[in-house]
């Protein structure tokens, strides 16, 4: 995670679906911590929603700011 300033933990949560009128799927949340370098996961899907939030310290200590966002992405080889 790339980000700058960190205070508190910061939490990651991915809500993928392959469909446009399929449920959500939730995966995470993934703790990234002032040492955290990398998040490994595996996600197939059509469509992805990210959501980040603080899960901890002081409303003071709150602040953050968010470097760029890396995917690397691979096309599954399915036919759809």
């Amino acid at each position: 995670p790339d980000f700058n300033n960190q205070g508190p933990t910061v939490d990651i949560t991915l809500k993928t679906r392959m469909w446009p009128n399929e449920a959500e799927t939730v995966r995470g949340p993934y703790t990234a911590t002032t040492s955290t370098n990398k998040i490994d996961l595996r996600v197939k899907a059509r469509e992805m929603a990210i959501r980040m939030a603080t899960s901890s310290g002081p409303a003071s200590e709150s602040f953050w700011e968010l470097g760029s966002i890396a995917f690397d992405t691979q096309q599954s080889g399915e036919k759809r």
